[in-house]
């Protein structure tokens, strides 16, 4: 970051010298420009009245003497000295401090063209006109014919040493030198904070950057959003704070998924060696006492009963592992239409009759039999089974197992209570949970831990919820809801 600085501070000033040095190069030439022209139509103008009043001595038949006294009483108002010739270019008079040229005759271009009428200007770089020396430096010059009527009769010659223009323009020149030094500090100092300015929050983006690199799991979202929100900064700058803002969080978002779904990936690995080295020893250790003839021919009948049980569990276990998988990867169709769960829930008791008569249990339906929810038909069924599997492993004997139907608005909802034993309080978020046993001490093989997780997914992928509450009975109420349809 203290490159950048430097960098941008160097970038300021080495535009800000360029500027004004530019600047400076062409606005000198053009002041001087300026003053010259400025000073030509001086002379002009002075020249102009220097001929009408020549004019008028001439026309009054003035000597060549009174010509020079009234040039002489000219001379302090014009800052130029004044020339008079006469229309073959002789000088008839001058002032005093050159006399010694009245009488020479002046012949070049220029002059040619004055006689002829018109007004000429000499810029000469020498001091001296047509050998006669009229300053110490270059000098400038202005010709204006003097005309009677429309005859030229002679012309007004004023010549005008540069060196006041020079020296004008070089005391331009200083202060347009101060100025562009006064100008580059100030500019400096203004590049320096407007870099100071940028490369802070930069250096500030830098420093939480690698922080984040360092930890990606440590909340730095506040700290850039503080950047974001502070009204000082470039809008350039704020946007780059709230993109990384936006990025950080994304990624601290995929650590904690990545960290979930790894320590999940290690308990699930563990719950299924768990699930399955239960019937698996079992059934290993059958075998093996067959192997040795250790088992009595009279408990032959038993031991294949027992071994036929295990390899259900297993078969359980891996069908609900597989539908987990499915729903996990979105492998399940779901075909949604109009479904009443009363007389699913009616059909699923037919189903379990046996098997609570053999534990002494009793069904019990009640609700709104005319309650019909959107809701894939196998899939509603799915749910209903391993809820009510559920409350048969755990009702005790001779108790209840109730299924309430009740629509509520646009939603119906579907409550399966048992008497069984419950779930604490503190345990009712994790039943859903896969592998989840609210009793540590029940055995592997019942049941396979994932036909609550199953029935969670199911429901969630129908657009509806899942929870368990307590039956005011005593026992455990598990209860989902499901959009509303019309009967179809």
């Amino acid at each position: 970051m203290r490159h950048l600085f430097g960098r941008l501070l160097l970038s300021y000033v080495a535009l800000t010298f360029t500027a004004l040095l530019l600047g400076s190069l062409l606005l000198l030439p053009l002041v001087q420009n300026y003053l010259q022209n400025q000073q030509i139509r001086q002379l002009l103008r002075d020249g102009q009245e220097v001929a009408r009043a020549v004019q008028e001595d001439l026309a009054q038949g003035a000597s060549s003497r009174q010509i020079q006294r009234t040039l002489a009483l000219l001379r302090p108002f014009l800052g130029a000295e004044p020339w008079v010739v006469n229309r073959t270019g002789v000088i008839l008079a001058t002032t005093p401090a050159f006399e010694n040229v009245v009488g020479f005759r002046l012949s070049d271009e220029a002059v040619a063209r004055v006689l002829g009428g018109e007004a000429v200007v000499y810029v000469r770089p020498s001091p001296q006109l047509w050998g006669i020396p009229v300053a110490q430096k270059a000098t400038l010059s202005v010709a204006v014919p003097i005309f009677q009527g429309s005859r030229v009769v002679g012309a007004v010659f004023l010549h005008r040493p540069l060196e006041g223009l020079e020296a004008l323009t070089w005391d331009l020149g200083k202060l347009v030198v101060l100025s562009f030094v006064i100008a580059l500090l100030l500019g400096t100092a203004v590049a320096a904070y407007l870099s100071r300015r940028l490369g802070r929050p930069l250096e500030e983006l830098a420093g939480l950057a690698e922080a984040f690199s360092a930890d990606p799991e440590k909340p730095l979202g506040e700290e850039f959003s503080a950047l974001e929100r502070d009204p000082s900064l470039p809008e350039e700058i704020r946007q780059l704070s709230r993109a990384l803002a936006t990025a950080t969080e994304a990624v601290a978002r995929t650590l904690e998924e990545r960290k979930r779904l790894e320590e999940w990936r290690r308990a699930f690995i563990a719950d299924v060696s768990h699930e399955l080295r239960g019937p698996l020893t079992s059934l290993l250790g059958f075998l093996e006492l067959w192997q040795e003839g250790a088992i009595d021919p009279g408990e032959e009948a038993q031991i294949l009963q027992l071994m036929q049980t295990q390899g259900q569990t297993l078969r359980r276990l891996m069908q609900d592992l597989l539908d987990m998988a499915r729903l996990d990867a979105g492998g399940v169709q779901f075909h949604l239409q109009p479904v009443r769960p009363f007389e699913e829930a009616a059909l699923l008791f037919q189903e379990f009759k046996a098997q609570a008569e053999e534990k002494g249990l009793r069904f019990q339906l009640e609700g709104d039999e005319d309650a019909v929810c959107r809701a894939d038909p196998l899939r509603l069924h799915e749910i209903l089974r391993n809820l009510l599997t559920n409350a048969l492993r755990y009702s005790p004997p001779g108790g209840t197992i109730t299924v309430a139907v009740k629509k509520q608005g646009r939603e119906v909802v579907v409550h399966v209570k048992d008497q069984g034993p419950g779930v604490p309080a503190e345990l009712r978020e994790k039943v859903f949970e896969r592998f989840f046993r609210g009793d540590p001490s029940r055995p592997a093989g019942e049941g396979s831990g994932l036909g609550l997780a199953i029935v969670k997914q199911l429901v969630e992928l129908q657009g509806g919820r899942v929870g368990m509450g307590e039956n005011p009975g005593g026992g455990a109420d598990f209860w989902f809801i499901l959009p509303a349809a019309e009967a179809a």
